[in-house]
C-alpha cells in the first residue's frame, strides 16, 4: 500500500490466507481497497470442478463464446480508463474488459 498514490486503488483477487497488513497508509492515503473473487468449485451436471475446469472446457467445446463476455476493449496506455470501467459497473455495464498490446 505504500506505493499506492494518495486516493489510489489496490485490488486484492482471490483468496488468500487471512493476514495483517499495516492499516495506517489506507486512511492517511484515503485508498481504495476492493477484493475480488470470480471463481471457486462449482457442480455441473452433477460433476464437482474447480468453475475454471468447466469453463475452458465450455471453450474447446464451443459451448461458450467469450466474445459475448467481451464489453469493452482498450489500448494499454488507458489502462486507468480500464481499471475505472470495471470498478463502476453499475454505471458502464462491463463484463469482460480486455487491453490491446502494440
Amino acid at each position: 500500500m505504500r506505493f499506492l498514490k494518495s486516493q489510489g486503488r489496490l485490488v486484492f483477487p482471490g483468496v488468500n490466507i487471512p493476514k495483517r497488513y499495516e492499516s495506517t497508509p489506507h486512511y492517511f492515503k484515503e485508498l481504495e481497497i476492493i477484493g475480488s473473487n470470480a471463481f471457486g468449485i462449482e457442480t455441473y451436471k452433477k460433476e464437482r470442478k474447480h468453475a475454471f475446469t468447466f469453463y475452458l472446457s465450455f471453450l474447446s467445446d464451443k459451448l461458450l463464446d467469450p466474445s459475448d463476455l467481451i464489453t469493452h476493449t482498450f489500448d494499454l496506455g488507458n489502462y486507468e480508463q480500464a481499471f475505472s470501467t470495471l470498478t463502476n459497473k453499475n454505471e458502464s455495464k462491463a463484463i469482460k474488459v480486455l487491453f490491446r498490446f502494440g
